[in-house]
């Protein structure tokens, strides 16, 4: 089911907000089954590994 929403699911936008050796933060539009979502997705790295990522989304207005 999620490869399903997958496939119908578009990026744009994607752009790296900040990166260092501890965290990397990156934002993207997504447009979707869901509608247009502002997407904001943080990573904490350790070790030269990432060990847990979260997401946020903003729903946005139709264009």
């Amino acid at each position: 089911m999620m490869t399903d929403v997958r496939d119908k699911t578009a990026s744009e936008g994607r752009r790296l907000i900040y990166e260092n050796e501890k965290i990397i933060v990156s934002h993207s539009i997504l447009d979707g089954p869901t509608g247009r979502n502002a997407v904001m997705l943080v990573r904490l790295v350790k070790d030269g590994k990432i060990i847990r990522a979260e997401t946020g989304m903003t729903p946005l207005p139709v264009k």
